[in-house]
């Protein structure tokens, strides 16, 4: 699994491809906890997904987990080019934070 993050003004763009792991999701999300953590105010937060093929169920448990005590800094979140499965996890997610999450 690849990911790589990037902030492009007030947003934090996570793009992944390929299956999304375990290990591999617990990494990205603390990478945007990291983020979320240093920033003084909150940001958006874009998955951009479109060549994921799917992911673990631990990825989707250590984004919520590892998200939760940040979720006040997360002003929206939105899927780029996800697929039916990836979208269901991304919103499952976002109701566990408290977001709505759009799917473009």
């Amino acid at each position: 699994m690849a990911w790589r993050m990037e902030r492009r003004g007030e947003e934090l763009w996570v793009c992944f491809e390929g299956y999304l792991d375990g290990e591999s999701g617990l990494a990205s999300a603390r990478a945007v906890a990291d983020v979320l953590e240093a920033s003084s105010t909150a940001v958006g937060l874009v998955l951009d997904v479109g060549a994921m093929s799917g992911y673990a169920p631990e990825a989707r448990r250590a984004w919520q987990e590892t998200l939760a005590p940040h979720h006040t800094k997360l002003r929206h979140a939105r899927t780029r080019g996800a697929s039916t499965l990836v979208r269901m996890g991304a919103t499952v997610v976002g109701l566990f934070l408290g977001l709505s999450v759009h799917h473009e």
